[in-house]
């Protein structure tokens, strides 16, 4: 599978599986033949982990795995810069805004 998108690759098997009807792969044999293939590090490991017992079960489990690790390196790493002149700017509660105020004004 190495270079090629994993919703290629279960397509792939799909269309594979669905040609040999008249001599079917027993169900065991393709979850093997699928978590032999699968090379992405995360995905690969929960397969693994988890032992999925039928092929739909693997590809559901790997495609989960996958939308949920790029949601999560969405959430760390994709926030909006606000600012790109490197300066953060603060925002203060009305009640600091007062105190600073009365600190202005006692110097």
């Amino acid at each position: 599978m190495q270079g090629k998108k994993l919703s290629y690759f279960f397509q792939e098997l799909r269309t594979l599986i669905a040609a040999v009807q008249l001599d079917p792969l027993l169900e065991k044999v393709r979850v093997t033949i699928f978590k032999e293939e699968v090379r992405t590090g995360v995905v690969r490991t929960e397969v693994f982990r988890v032992h999925p017992s039928t092929f739909e079960e693997a590809v559901d489990m790997a495609l989960n795995t996958k939308f949920n690790v790029g949601a999560a390196c969405f959430r760390i790493h994709g926030r909006v810069q606000r600012s790109f002149d490197g300066v953060e700017h603060m925002e203060f509660s009305p009640a600091e805004e007062e105190e600073v105020e009365l600190q202005d004004v006692e110097h």
